[in-house]
């Protein structure tokens, strides 16, 4: 993982909206902290919370709370852990699946992550990207 030259001061990973509800929304992932994705406002980073539902009228939020797409999305659906900059574990907490660079996933460790990071896909329509804080 790339750093700021001084290991383990001030290094972050970010969490980015791709596509979807949480498209542009971004979430920083300080060492030694974990944080929640899914459609719980509880979540660290929530697609109930997110701009795009928030704005939509009260309709619009009626539709997209009985989308199958959104639905796919589950309450508490994946995990990230900045554990050490050579240990992050992403964790699937779905019964619907949490895919990594289009692999499937229950749990992943990794020993870092390049500058480009990891594609992280919740369902058809939410896709998220890790990455070392630029």
């Amino acid at each position: 993982m790339s750093g700021n030259g001084h290991p383990g001061q001030g290094v972050r990973l970010e969490l980015i909206g791709t596509d979807g509800l949480l498209k542009g929304h971004r979430i920083l992932v300080p060492l030694g902290e974990s944080v929640v994705v899914g459609r719980s406002r509880s979540c660290d980073l929530s697609t109930r919370r997110s701009r795009t539902f928030r704005r939509a009228s009260e309709e619009h939020q009626r539709r997209i709370l009985a989308d199958r797409s959104f639905l796919m999305v589950s309450r508490r659906h994946m995990q990230v852990t900045f554990h050490a900059e050579d240990r992050i574990e992403i964790r699937d907490l779905s019964k619907n699946g949490t895919f990594v660079d289009d692999r499937r996933i229950d749990r992943l460790l990794l020993d870092g992550l390049t500058d480009g990071g990891l594609e992280i896909r919740l369902s058809q329509s939410e896709t998220l990207r890790l990455r070392p804080e630029i």
